[in-house]
């Protein structure tokens, strides 16, 4: 489910699938599903064109990573390097916050 409010990406993600790299995460954005490929590297985050200009980000812009769950908040800063196609966030403490429960809500914003 995505909510819309501010100048933010709001994902509830719930990890269903592994791959060579990392795992896939299931959500919504607007009214369609949206595979989520994570990773542990540090590659930056890539966005549908669509979310690009929902948070007014391009190749370079840097981002706010907010994972949440039951426990408490984790934050990550990292930058946008792709638009394209595929979504995925590819940031270590990212990939081990929503590996280790199963899923999270994952929060993305212009810094």
């Amino acid at each position: 489910m995505t909510q819309e409010q501010g100048d933010e990406l709001v994902f509830v993600v719930d990890v269903t699938s592994f791959t060579e790299n990392g795992f896939i995460g299931s959500s919504n954005f607007g009214q369609s599903r949206v595979d989520i490929e994570f990773d542990d590297g540090s590659e930056g985050v890539s966005l549908s064109p669509e979310m690009a200009k929902k948070i007014n980000v391009r190749v370079g812009s840097p981002v706010l990573i907010i994972g949440e769950n039951e426990e408490k908040p984790q934050t990550s800063e990292s930058t946008v390097s792709s638009v394209g196609e595929k979504v995925r966030v590819s940031d270590a403490k990212t990939y081990y916050f929503v590996g280790r429960y199963g899923g999270a809500i994952i929060r993305i914003l212009k810094r």
